[in-house]
């Protein structure tokens, strides 16, 4: 799968580029994040989109996404997880 460097400064994303679908996301993130249920990542996913920390979804039925510099990370999202990494 073809991985995008311009997506992560220190290195690469670990998700590709491959898919611009949720339903692929959501997968990926389930798996990546132990969640193992696309469900509860979608109940963390719209808080999230509410606070603007990551990209919303596109298409009119919700069904697209949009890659950011890391993964859907807005670039308050991503200054927000800074912070908190110290």
């Amino acid at each position: 799968m073809k991985q995008n460097s311009k997506r992560a400064k220190g290195g690469l994303d670990p998700f590709p580029l491959s898919h611009n679908d949720a339903r692929h996301w959501l997968d990926d993130m389930a798996r990546e994040t132990g969640f193992m249920d696309e469900g509860l990542v979608k109940l963390a996913e719209a808080p999230l989109m509410e606070k603007q920390l990551i990209l919303p979804r596109t298409l009119g039925d919700g069904s697209g996404i949009r890659w950011g510099l890391r993964n859907r990370l807005t670039s308050l999202g991503e200054r927000v997880c800074e912070f908190m990494n110290g």
